[in-house]
């Protein structure tokens, strides 16, 4: 068997920072938690005064490993909790907003910031008076009055 030496904290750590860089030129969300990884074991080596090639090797296996993991969890719950994407209407769900023009026929407008969004309403409703969002039907709004 051969010998492939010492591995220092240096190292490892370049190591983390190439695979940091390598996920800023690639896509995905992948390469940071290796990177991440790695710069932990330089900072174990580091602390500990491990040299050992095969010790830290198995190390960076196992904290990449966690780092992967932990980052997926992460990830997937930021994405779970952005209800919005690609579904602009999503965030207006049980807001109460004011009529913009009057809901006639079952038909309206409100104000949402800088836009006019155009509403559905079982009863009529007179311009300046409260709605509440209740769904969402393409571009439509379905609302409901406030009392």
């Amino acid at each position: 068997m051969f010998d492939l030496g010492i591995a220092t904290h240096w190292e490892w750590m370049s190591i983390g920072v190439f695979f940091m860089i390598l996920e800023v030129i690639t896509p995905g969300v992948f390469f940071i938690w290796i990177g991440v990884g790695a710069v932990l074991t330089g900072l174990l080596s580091l602390i500990f005064g491990i040299e050992s090639f095969y010790v830290l090797g198995l190390v960076f296996a196992v904290l990449s490993g966690i780092s992967v993991w932990l980052g997926r969890k992460i990830m997937k719950k930021k994405q779970a909790d952005d209800n919005s994407l690609n579904n602009r209407g999503g965030r207006f769900l049980g807001q109460v907003y004011n009529v913009a023009v009057d809901i006639v026929n079952g038909r309206g407008k409100i104000n949402i910031d800088d836009s006019q969004w155009l509403v559905i309403c079982e009863t009529d409703v007179e311009a300046g008076k409260k709605v509440k969002v209740v769904s969402i039907d393409g571009t439509t709004l379905k609302v409901e009055p406030v009392e």
